[in-house]
């Protein structure tokens, strides 16, 4: 049986981030207790929204927060964008699976029942053993770095080729058993937010 790490002092800013559902603290405040002091432990609810706290017990208030001292908000937390800014949300999908016996076929019917577009689905067997997984590392860099990414990945597989259309709009590696493409495409079009 592992015992859960306690939480550090670094993790209290990203607890913050967070309103308290309980006390009602605002991003960017400790939490309170009933008597009006600062909490001398986050509550529950507010510190299982970070991942890697979920199975902690407790975690404490560091003592720079003040534990037992009379609470007052802080600052909030600045956004990342003013509120004013149009933006849309970006769904993409990652499916993999550790062998080429597996099937991958259920994982991508799930993210189809979810409403991602099989163009912004990266799926994948490869084992976990593996280091780079090409297709992971796709899903995860920004729009601006995928011919990067592309150049990157047929460095490391040189069994894949590239090529580009006559036209220039779209990339395309493909593996030298014909069997898998890879297609980039160099414009957004209208309807995307971003492009390359």
């Amino acid at each position: 049986m592992t015992v859960p790490q306690e939480a550090s002092p670094s993790d209290a800013d990203d607890v913050e981030r967070h309103p308290c559902p309980r006390c009602k603290a605002d991003p960017g405040s400790p939490c309170r207790s009933h008597s009006g002091a600062v909490a001398g432990t986050y509550h529950t609810g507010r510190f299982t929204k970070m991942p890697r706290l979920a199975e902690l017990l407790r975690a404490p208030t560091p003592a720079d927060r003040g534990p037992g001292q009379p609470w007052r908000p802080s600052t909030p937390v600045p956004l990342a964008l003013a509120p004013d800014t149009p933006t849309a949300d970006i769904c993409i999908g990652y499916a993999r699976c550790s062998t080429l016996t597996q099937e991958l076929q259920s994982q991508l019917d799930a993210l189809t029942k979810h409403d991602i577009p099989r163009d912004k689905v990266f799926s994948e067997k490869v084992t976990t053993c593996v280091r780079v997984r090409p297709q992971f590392e796709a899903a995860l860099a920004p729009p601006s770095d995928h011919e990067t990414l592309l150049n990157d990945f047929l460095i490391a597989n040189g069994d894949w080729k590239k090529y580009h259309t006559w036209f220039d709009e779209t990339t395309h590696a493909i593996h030298e058993s014909q069997a898998l493409r890879i297609e980039r495409i160099h414009e957004a079009l209208a309807h995307e937010t971003s492009g390359p």
